[in-house]
């Protein structure tokens, strides 16, 4: 192992250099930097500007020293108090360390404390007045302290649902109290139509006290009427004059003129009627005539005099049968041929109807009743001319012949069978008769009517029964079975 030889440097007075005290420096000028490795202690000595460092005196509220908060890219933001903070501000992030944990002192309102009506809870007030809290069912009054917000002007808040708004002092908005009578008025105002424009209504002053409003009427073909009336005024009682004006008029159907009437102010009417005797009923406005009066006992008129008929209290003519031709007035009860009113048979007279006194199944016929011949016997059926009056017909043996109403026609049809309702056959006023026949292997159950069910049936069918539907009966006829099988074989005949 060889070791290399170290040298040691001397200066010329034979002191040694590289020492602390006395080191080596490369560039004796000492214009050149030197590097320096390890720790380095600065002290600020006398000659440093200490006015501009940022001391703790530098570091007062908004002093001449500020120092921001930054992450090497973003920083922190600070605004001014007037100034709302928006999204895009960066934002300070402060953690509490994991190392450390906080500690509350007890009773603090903790979540734990803060459940609903727990036994933590918090009050607000100035120090005097506490805000007033109340349940949800109980109403604010007038008297309760209440919490004051102010909402920053600098954000602005949305509103939703109904706003009432109060105008608050009414100054000289138009109320009702200054609209009658007060200084505020309300002004009429006409609106537009067609070319003409919307605008104010106009009036003119008639008195100290009246304010007219302006009115201009017009035709429907927009013409101003600008004059009303016209002619003669007339007070009651006053002599005639010019038949215009206010007088009452009548339409004669072509022209207009002045009604007539009397000296005691009523109006003259020709009632006369445009119907001729005998040729129409009245019309709903015809005028008729009380041509007769009513009269218990008979009346009695002056000579020449025009009088009205003069009828009895139940409405029958009065009528004067005082004198008789050939005989006296007749009276109740049989008479003579000399005391009776003659009677004359016309010698082209045609047959006497004559009534019996008789009634029907009540007593046999006297030996002088007339009675009726109703009824002809006949070996064969007659045969009659259309439109004539005959007697009836009788066989020899005194039966009455009568003829079985018949039916030319059968019309079939097949109905499935259901074990719901079904129709059998519509209801057919031209129905004489009807069969049935149940083409299944279970009951049919028949109703003379609608809905037929196994509890509301006319008739039940076993299978394979025939059945005929009685006392020509045209209804409606409906059907139900056990269960759906087969069908219903239905024969209608008119």
């Amino acid at each position: 192992m060889s070791l290399s030889p170290a040298a040691i440097l001397y200066d010329s007075g034979g002191t040694e250099k590289a020492t602390a005290g006395n080191p080596v420096r490369t560039d004796p000028t000492g214009t050149t930097t030197q590097p320096v490795s390890g720790t380095v202690t600065a002290n600020a000595g006398t000659n440093l500007n200490t006015s501009a460092l940022s001391t703790s005196a530098n570091q007062t509220t908004l002093g001449s020293q500020t120092t921001k908060v930054n992450d090497g890219t973003n920083t922190s933001a600070v605004k001014a108090a007037s100034t709302a903070a928006v999204a895009a501000d960066p934002a300070l992030v402060v953690a509490i360390s994991p190392n450390n944990t906080p500690v509350l002192p007890s009773g603090a309102s903790t979540a734990a404390n803060q459940t609903t009506l727990g036994n933590q809870t918090s009050k607000i007030n100035d120090g005097t007045n506490t805000a007033a809290v109340k349940a949800a069912s109980t109403a604010a009054v007038a008297a309760d302290p209440a919490l004051v917000v102010a909402i920053s002007p600098n954000n602005t808040v949305d509103v939703t649902g109904t706003v009432t708004a109060n105008i608050g002092t009414s100054g000289s908005l138009a109320l009702d109290a200054t609209l009658t009578g007060g200084t505020a008025k309300a002004i009429a105002r006409g609106a537009a139509k067609g070319a003409t424009t919307a605008g104010d209504a106009t009036t003119t002053n008639q008195s100290a006290d009246r304010q007219a409003l302006d009115v201009q009427i017009r035709t429907s073909a927009g013409a101003v009427v600008d004059s009303f009336g016209g002619g003669t005024q007339f007070a009651d009682g006053t002599a005639r004059g010019t038949a215009t004006g206010t007088l009452m008029m009548v339409d004669d159907g072509t022209n207009v003129q002045s009604a007539s009437g009397d000296t005691g102010g009523r109006l003259n009417v020709n009632s006369q009627g445009g119907k001729t005797n005998n040729n129409a009923a009245p019309g709903a406005t015809n005028l008729g005539t009380l041509p007769a009066l009513a009269n218990a006992a008979a009346p009695s008129w002056t000579e020449g005099n025009q009088v009205a008929a003069s009828v009895l209290l139940n409405g029958a003519m009065r009528t004067d049968n005082t004198s008789w031709l050939g005989s006296t007035a007749p009276t109740v009860g049989q008479k003579t041929m000399a005391n009776s009113l003659p009677v004359a048979i016309a010698s082209d007279q045609g047959a006497v109807t004559t009534a019996g006194g008789k009634t029907n199944n009540n007593v046999a016929p006297g030996a002088t009743n007339l009675g009726t011949l109703p009824a002809l016997a006949n070996a064969a059926n007659p045969s009659w001319t259309e439109g004539n009056q005959v007697a009836a017909s009788v066989s020899l043996n005194g039966h009455l012949r009568v003829r079985e109403q018949t039916a030319p026609t059968g019309t079939t049809s097949n109905v499935a069978s259901s074990a719901t309702n079904v129709t059998l056959l519509a209801s057919n006023t031209a129905r004489t008769g009807a069969t049935i026949f149940n083409d299944s292997t279970q009951n049919l159950f028949v109703k003379f009517g609608a809905t037929a069910s196994l509890t509301s049936f006319t008739t039940r069918l076993v299978p394979n029964a025939y059945f005929e539907v009685p006392f020509g009966y045209t209804g409606i006829i409906d059907g139900i079975w056990n269960s759906a099988n087969g069908n219903a074989r239905v024969t209608e005949l008119t």
